[in-house]
């Protein structure tokens, strides 16, 4: 598999007279896809940091079994449910990608993302059950 280089960029602000919020909201507009991610509350100002990720390059997304993936130079693959083990696929999906140096204390690979707490039950031995509520709400 080709194997593709992230180089990270970032720019560092003082949180005095804006927010990464109002930063997150005048950008989620022009970047579709926009990502934020903010360190715990609880962490001292010094630690604390947030993540404003714009423009995605690849992607990784599992719904109702199906699992896609998107690389960089347009190539798509797609799992059907049941035929995979997840925690292989999202290291293997990684490992195509190669990260320079990183940027000490702060971030180290420039790779940004999230699961749902559905994802759990591909990480646990945790099987979720829908409700009649959940069944109604998705209507």
């Amino acid at each position: 598999m080709k194997k593709y280089k992230i180089i990270t960029t970032y720019k560092k602000l003082l949180a005095d007279t804006t927010t990464p919020v109002s930063i997150y909201l005048r950008l989620r507009d022009v970047f579709p896809n926009s990502l934020l991610l903010e360190s715990s509350d609880y962490h001292s100002r010094e630690n604390s940091m947030s993540y404003i990720c714009c423009e995605p390059i690849s992607g990784l997304s599992l719904n109702g079994g199906e699992l896609k993936l998107a690389y960089p130079n347009g190539e798509k693959e797609t799992h059907a449910a049941g035929s995979f083990d997840l925690i292989d696929v999202i290291n293997n999906y990684l490992s195509v990608f190669e990260t320079e140096g990183g940027i000490p204390k702060i971030i180290s690979s420039g790779l940004f993302g999230y699961f749902t707490h559905e994802a759990v039950e591909h990480f646990e031995t945790i099987k979720l059950k829908q409700t009649d509520d959940q069944c109604d709400n998705d209507k």
